[in-house]
């Protein structure tokens, strides 16, 4: 997958920001090319967040898919499967992390990563959003958002 700079991301973000049936077109397409990534979003392991969270964490996996992609057909539609796997290696990739700071915790993934701007962007919504997000929402969103990322990458 080629690099996702903050300007394709930024130019995702204004696409949607006074438009909602802009966004309700990019779900809907969403939720046509990429099944296993909705159901995994929609899931039960979520069921802990608020209903904001879990609004803010799909929003957030638009933005992602519409800088990344030109045609639907440009990325692989991964099963649900594929994609909690990817968040089962991120959650270990936390277990041996003594950081308390959300931050710090997250450096472990931006030092292997070649989409930097990508989980930047995850990173400061997170703490950005803090009347919306919670302080236990705040991991489990990354990790869904990254390994979403991940299985994409993947193929």
């Amino acid at each position: 997958m080629r690099f996702i700079t903050e300007k394709e991301i930024d130019e995702a973000i204004e696409a949607f920001e006074n438009d909602e049936a802009k966004y309700d077109l990019a779900l809907s397409s969403f939720a046509t090319t990429q099944p296993g990534v909705t159901a995994y979003l929609l899931g039960e392991d979520f069921d802990s967040l608020s209903d904001d969270e879990r609004e803010l964490m799909l929003y957030m996996c638009i933005i992602m898919y519409n800088a990344i992609i030109h045609e639907p057909s440009e990325l692989p539609s991964p099963t649900t499967d594929d994609v909690e796997e990817a968040e089962d290696a991120n959650w270990k990739k936390l277990e041996n992390i003594t950081a308390k700071k959300f931050s710090d915790r997250l450096d472990v993934f931006f030092e292997e990563t070649s989409q930097e701007d990508l989980l930047a962007f995850f990173e400061d919504v997170l703490i950005e959003e803090e009347e919306m997000i919670t302080k236990e929402g705040r991991e489990p969103i990354f990790i869904a958002l990254k390994s979403i990322l991940d299985t994409w990458q993947a193929e």
